[in-house]
C-alpha cells in the first residue's frame, strides 16, 4: 500500500475502507486539498479536503443538497461515501426524487443507518453544535420554508430536520489538519477547451438545467438574488482597496509591482493596473447602476452551483459526464450558473451574442424555476452578471497579488493566463459599453 509520508488522514482509516494508495493532485486555485485514491476493487475515489476555514454548517448544507441531487441525477453527481466501514459501500443508489415522497423515503433510509461505535472515527466532536448544523443561511431558510408551506407535509419536514444529524452520525466527513475531509467518487472525463464547438457548450447548458431540476425539490423563492447583492458589495470593496493602494504608491507603482509579484507576472499585472486606473471609476458607476436596476425585480431563486465555469464540468465522448466542485453552492438565481458557464467560453467578439441568445433560450425552456418567455431578459441579465464578474475578478486578482500578497499553489503561468484573459475581456467590456 502506498501512502504519502505525511498523509492527510490516518492510513488505518483509509486501509479499513479498502483504499490501497493515494496520490496528491493539483486542486487549481480553489484552496482545497485533493488526493486520488485507488480502491482494492479497482475503482478510483477522491479524498477531498475542503478549504481551511470552511464551516461545518456550510459543509452540512452542501452535502445534503448534493446527496438529494444525486438521487435524481446519479450519472452526473459523485456519491459522497461514509468513513464508517459498516456503512461504506461502492454501490450506486440511483433513487429518483420527487415531491410525492419517494425521494423523502430514500433520505429516510439513508438517515436510518446506524451511528459509529468507534469514537476515533467519529466525524464531529461530542460537543458539536448540532443546533447550528441544523440551520441554513437566511436565504436558504426562506426557500425551505416556502417548500414546507407549499407541501404542508410534516413528515418531510421532520426528515429534513434530522438530515444534518444523520450526516454526522454516518460519518460523511472527518476533521483533520485544520480541514474537513470527504471521500467521493472520481468522476470520469475532461474539461472542454476554451475554444470548442457551440453544440458542446449548449450540452453543458442542458446538464446545468438538469442539476437545477434536481435541486428544485427544495423549492424556489422570489427575492433579490445573492448574485446581485454580492457583486454590489464586492465592487465597492475592491475599488476602495485599490484606490487606497494606488494613492499610497503614487508614481512608484512600477517598483511596487516588481516587489510584489514574480517576474513572470510583471507584464500582465502592469497591463491590468493600467486598465484599472483608467476605467475603474466609470466601470464601477456603470455596474452599480445596472445591478441597482436588476435588484428592483424579484427573481426566482433556488439552490444552484454559482461557480460552474468551463473547468468545473467534465465531458466524455462529447457529453457531460460529471460535476465535481460544489464549494459555492447556495440559493441564488439560476441565471448566475448560465452566466458563469457561457461566460467562461466567450472570446470578446461578435460571435458571443449568438452564443448568449442560444444558450438563454435552451436554458429557460422547461427550466423548473423559469419561464420560456424569460429568455430575453435572462440573456441580458446573464451578460450583465458576466460583465460585472469580469471586472470584479480583475480587481480581485490585483488585491490578492499586490495588497494581500496571497500564495497560490499553481504555476505562475496559470495565473498569468487567467489575468491576461480578464484584461482582454475587461478592455472589450469598456469599449463595448462606452
Amino acid at each position: 500500500m502506498k501512502f504519502p509520508d505525511h498523509p492527510p488522514l490516518e492510513p488505518t482509516i483509509l486501509r479499513t475502507l479498502g483504499i490501497k494508495s493515494i496520490e496528491s493532485i493539483s486542486s487549481g486555485l480553489s484552496g482545497a486539498s485533493i488526493y486520488r485514491c485507488h480502491h482494492q476493487t479497482g475503482r478510483e475515489l477522491v479524498l477531498r479536503g475542503w478549504p481551511k476555514g470552511f464551516s461545518q454548517q456550510r459543509l452540512a448544507e452542501i452535502t445534503r443538497v448534493v446527496g438529494v441531487s444525486r438521487s435524481a441525477l446519479a450519472s452526473l453527481i459523485p456519491q459522497i461515501h461514509s468513513f464508517d466501514p459498516s456503512v461504506f459501500n461502492l454501490r450506486d443508489c440511483p433513487t429518483s426524487l420527487n415531491r410525492n415522497g419517494s425521494g423523502v423515503e430514500a433520505i429516510s433510509k439513508e438517515c436510518s443507518t446506524r451511528s459509529l461505535s468507534t469514537d476515533s472515527l467519529f466525524a464531529a466532536s461530542e460537543d458539536a453544535d448540532l443546533s447550528s448544523i441544523d440551520s441554513l443561511s437566511a436565504s436558504s431558510h426562506r426557500v425551505v420554508d416556502h417548500l414546507w408551506g407549499a407541501t404542508q407535509n410534516e413528515r418531510e419536514q421532520s426528515v429534513w430536520q434530522s438530515a444534518n444529524r444523520s450526516l454526522i452520525r454516518d460519518c460523511c466527513w472527518l476533521s483533520s489538519a485544520g480541514r474537513f475531509w470527504q471521500l467521493m467518487d472520481w468522476m470520469p472525463g475532461s474539461v472542454l477547451p476554451s475554444e470548442c464547438d457551440t453544440e458542446l457548450i449548449l450540452r453543458g447548458v442542458e446538464a446545468i438545467k438538469r442539476f437545477h431540476g434536481a435541486t428544485s425539490w427544495f423549492g424556489t423563492h422570489r427575492q433579490m438574488p445573492l448574485a446581485i447583492q454580492s457583486r454590489m458589495q464586492r465592487i465597492d470593496r475592491v475599488t476602495s482597496l485599490l484606490d487606497a493602494w494606488l494613492l499610497e504608491r503614487g508614481e512608484a507603482i512600477g517598483e511596487a509591482i516588481g516587489e510584489g509579484v514574480c517576474e513572470e507576472l510583471g507584464d500582465v499585472v502592469q497591463r491590468a493596473i493600467g486598465l484599472w486606473r483608467q476605467d475603474a471609476v466609470k466601470m464601477k458607476r456603470r455596474i452599480l447602476s445596472q445591478l441597482m436596476q436588476d435588484s428592483s425585480r424579484p427573481l426566482p431563486t433556488q439552490f444552484v452551483l454559482r461557480d460552474i465555469h468551463r473547468e468545473n464540468l467534465l465531458f466524455e465522448d462529447g457529453c457531460p459526464s460529471g460535476f465535481f466542485d460544489f464549494d459555492a453552492l447556495r440559493v441564488d438565481t439560476p441565471w448566475i450558473d448560465l452566466s458563469r458557464w457561457v461566460g467562461s467560453f466567450v472570446q470578446g467578439n461578435s460571435s458571443d451574442d449568438e452564443l448568449w441568445v442560444k444558450a438563454s433560450q435552451i436554458f429557460a425552456r422547461d427550466h423548473p424555476s423559469l419561464e420560456s418567455r424569460d429568455s430575453d431578459f435572462g440573456c441580458d441579465f446573464a451578460k450583465r452578471l458576466h460583465g460585472a464578474s469580469t471586472w470584479i475578478s480583475l480587481g480581485n486578482w490585483l488585491v490578492w497579488l499586490l495588497i494581500e500578497k496571497r500564495f497560490f499553489a499553481v504555476d505562475a503561468r496559470v495565473i498569468s493566463l487567467r489575468l491576461d484573459r480578464l484584461v482582454s475581456l475587461g478592455s472589450h467590456l469598456v469599449t463595448d459599453q462606452a
